[in-house]
């Protein structure tokens, strides 16, 4: 009676070649019978994309009816940091009459430990920052269209990307190679498209 082997193969970025879509992985090489079957059985990543990108580092500022862009530098944030940006960037250039722009991270729970939203205050003069006109409304967002001396934002999610998803476009071809090792190529797609490998991604593969 047959006895079905299974194997767990490791595609780690570091062993994909220039191509980027061929993995060359040191090891004993395995085998395959006609029937054999593979699948991705776990897939992990470093969450290493932008949290601000030339798609939501802009938003406006209406100051007593008058409307200017705020932009925000690119890249990844923390609470701290994105605090820090959006405060410059009110302050680099405010219509004349309006004070200094103060932003401060306030708790959002009922404890007063989680500090996960914004407050916005100015020292002198009224302002807004229009829903409409916020290009990163999906991680904060100011609601209201009056202008005051302060405003605070909805619950604040630096965590831009929250899905990620894994596709093989394609027949996936397993051969035996010399030198010990497993040479995987996918014949139209890379093995996992839709995300950029970045070091010390790994996929498992299983293979029965």
């Amino acid at each position: 009676m047959h006895r079905p082997h299974i194997s767990n193969v490791f595609l780690d970025s570091r062993y994909a070649l220039a191509d980027g879509e061929t993995f060359l992985i040191p090891g004993e090489s395995i085998l395959l019978e006609p029937n054999s079957r593979v699948w991705l059985g776990e897939f992990t990543c470093v969450a290493s994309w932008d949290t601000l990108d030339d798609s939501n580092n802009t938003f406006s500022v209406v100051e007593s009816g008058h409307s200017r862009t705020v932009t925000l530098p690119t890249g990844p944030h923390d609470l701290e940091s994105l605090r820090a940006a959006i405060e410059e960037g009110l302050n680099e250039a405010p219509r004349e009459g309006m004070g200094t722009y103060t932003v401060t991270r306030v708790s959002t729970g009922t404890g007063g430990s989680t500090f996960r939203a914004y407050q916005v205050s100015v020292s002198a003069g009224v302002f807004a920052i229009p829903p409409l006109y916020n290009s990163l409304n999906s991680i904060c967002n100011w609601p209201g269209l009056a202008e005051s001396a302060s405003h605070t934002s909805t619950f604040v999610d630096v965590r831009r990307c929250h899905s990620v998803y894994l596709a093989t476009l394609g027949t996936t071809t397993v051969c035996r190679q010399p030198e010990r090792a497993l040479f995987l190529q996918s014949s139209r797609s890379p093995l996992v498209t839709a995300v950029s490998f970045k070091p010390r991604c790994r996929v498992v593969s299983t293979i029965t």
